[in-house]
């Protein structure tokens, strides 16, 4: 329960509303993402900042919310699996000190431990949410502690809902989450440490579901303790505040970061990510109004306006809305409006726009039913080569998830376990000093495609080699080295594979030496072989007076 303490509420909401108008900022355009990437068009509740609503009545494409969803299930089946020890724990050589084999003996069963109550839990569920999320507002939130009923949960948090915050590397180290609990569920939660105010309404019946906004702050906390297990204690301090009192109402700490925030791509200005939905709205805008049109234009065509024999109007009083009447005058025939919609085209370049949202969201890198029709009609080496370049451009935002999101909830689980006697403590390192490794499908994917694209490479440069020797002429007039480590390059061979020019010239002159020395033995033993044993020594030759003594 709640412990007193020198913590001011009010200089707490300071905090909220200064990192508040940053998050605010970034409204209009979660609102809009949320628009045309969520299936049941669900905004976002009025905030206050001024961003404009968008009309619900807007026909939408669905290809925004199928291509997101794609991205986040490709993402999240190729970077977790519930049955397969996606990651491990290492420790650098040089801190191993004399616990070596003990310490890694450790490690791998810390990790083992970790993956099993990891997949007992609902992370799964919960961490498939925060992909979603994440693929459609470029930021996740997950929360996760330990519970004393249920032990590990995990949370998926709005990033809507959050005020984020770095530390002086870019990492988030500062979460406030918004939250609404009835004056009943408040007393509940807290009893005798709620606002006066709230313990009077929960009681009374009118106001006991009066619903009061609360905030949660997770921030370093200046003086802690590093041996410490007591929560006011710990490196990041916990504290709830009921916003409209300043009422502080709990206080607590953990000894671990207890959020993973995953950015898509990171911009030093603001905590929050930008990526490839922000990207796709322009896209999604145009394919919404050729909807519109395509609609109109369809409909125009089955139900036309008539313009018929009548009291005759002003020209500016036609109506062209589908099978509407207008009266032209008594001498005027009845005719129907002519579209000159080309569907055929119209259709054609709407699904031009759906692929341009498709490739944003990275679905060709997944392996979709849409990416293989795509590129049906395209060799086999240039769909190798187009997906190894979409896979490099990958390869950043994998590489973020990995140490903004799993990294930082995975030395929090290990933690959280070692705290409750689920894992015995390491022998000779803090935790902190852990790295994580993985072992994905994904990475499984990126390290068969490098060797791919090394085989291919190898098969052309010998390809051009082979030239050489048939066509003399050709070392003349090529760089042939200099052709095969831009080849290698452009296959994204890693340089540590591709031997310099000056090594590449010693392996040849060392090779050349020793075929030089190779020929001068081959000479010796030839001349030897050449000589009869049975033949008799010439008169006065040296044998000849050796044989004689």
């Amino acid at each position: 329960m709640y412990q007193k303490s020198d913590t001011n509420p009010e200089e707490l909401v300071k905090l909220y509303e200064s990192l508040k108008v940053d998050r605010d900022n970034m409204y209009s355009i979660w609102e809009e993402c949320r628009f045309y990437f969520n299936s049941e068009k669900q905004l976002m509740q009025p905030n206050n900042s001024g961003s404009k609503q968008i009309e619900q009545s807007t026909p939408l494409n669905p290809v925004g919310y199928d291509a997101s969803m794609r991205f986040a299930s490709g993402l999240f089946s190729n970077t977790y699996s519930a049955g397969d020890q996606f990651f491990s724990f290492k420790v650098s050589q040089a801190q191993l000190g004399d616990d070596e084999d003990q310490m890694k003996d450790w490690a791998i069963d810390a990790a083992k431990t970790c993956m099993d109550r990891i997949t007992s839990t609902n992370f799964s569920i919960t961490a498939y949410d925060m992909m979603l999320s994440y693929s459609r507002l470029n930021t996740g939130v997950m929360y996760f502690e330990w519970n004393r009923d249920k032990g590990l949960v995990f949370r998926e948090i709005p990033v809507t809902d959050c005020c984020l915050a770095e530390d002086s590397e870019g990492y988030v180290n500062i979460v406030i989450r918004e939250f609404e609990l009835t004056n009943r569920q408040a007393y509940q939660k807290w009893g005798e440490a709620c606002h006066p105010s709230v313990k009077e309404e929960a009681k009374d019946v009118d106001k006991s579901n009066k619903k009061i906004k609360y905030l949660h702050f997770v921030t370093p906390r200046k003086d802690y303790k590093s041996d410490s297990m007591n929560k006011m204690d710990m490196p990041f301090k916990s504290c709830y505040v009921n916003l409209e009192k300043k009422h502080l109402v709990e206080e607590g700490g953990y000894s671990y970061f207890p959020y993973a925030t995953p950015r898509f791509l990171h911009n030093k200005q603001m905590p929050y990510g930008r990526g490839q939905s922000f990207t796709a709205l322009d896209v999604m805008r145009v394919l919404t109004k050729m909807g519109e049109n395509i609609d109109d234009g369809v409909e125009l065509g089955v139900n036309p306006p008539v313009f018929s024999v009548g009291p005759g109007g002003e020209k500016e009083d036609i109506d062209l809305r589908p099978g509407a009447w207008n009266y032209l005058g008594s001498e005027t025939k009845i005719e129907h409006y002519q579209t000159n919609l080309d569907l055929p085209n119209a259709m054609g370049r709407e699904q031009q726009k759906e692929q341009e949202v498709r490739n944003l969201f990275f679905n060709d890198v997944f392996v979709t039913i849409e990416g293989e029709a795509a590129l049906k009609n395209v060799t086999a080496t240039a769909i190798d080569f187009l997906r190894a370049e979409r896979i490099q451009a990958l390869l950043p935002i994998v590489n973020r998830l990995y140490d903004e999101f799993y990294s930082p909830l995975l030395k929090g689980v290990l933690q959280i376990l070692v705290e409750n006697g689920e894992i015995p403590p390491p022998p000779s390192i803090d935790i902190k000093n852990l790295r994580v490794e993985f072992s994905t499908k994904l990475d499984q994917k990126l390290k068969l495609q490098d060797s791919q694209q090394i085989l291919q490479g190898l098969m052309e440069v010998q390809q051009i080699y082979t030239q050489m020797i048939e066509s003399t002429d050709l070392k003349h007039l090529i760089n042939v080295d200099e052709i095969a480590r831009d080849l290698f390059r452009n296959k994204n061979v890693s340089p540590k594979y591709i031997k310099s020019e000056d090594e590449t010239n010693e392996s040849r002159a060392a090779e050349a030496q020793a075929m030089q020395a190779q020929q001068n033995q081959q000479m010796i033993m030839d001349k030897v072989g050449q000589a009869d044993p049975l033949r008799k020594p010439e008169g006065g030759s040296m044998v000849d007076l050796l044989g004689e003594a």
